[in-house]
């Protein structure tokens, strides 16, 4: 999974990561709005212990 955030860095994904991603079922996650970094986090570390 890779998770961007949309903003100062980087201000779009480039076609062909999108396609490399489609291509290996890879999620891409796309942020529009600034996200801390520990609220992903606990996020996918939950879904993790949730779904094992």
């Amino acid at each position: 999974m890779l998770c961007i955030e949309l903003g100062s860095y980087v201000s779009t994904i480039p076609q062909e990561v999108i396609n490399l991603a489609d291509t290996h079922n890879f999620p891409i996650i796309v942020f529009s709005k600034e996200v801390r970094f520990i609220d992903i986090m606990v996020n996918v570390c939950l879904y993790i212990f949730v779904t094992s």
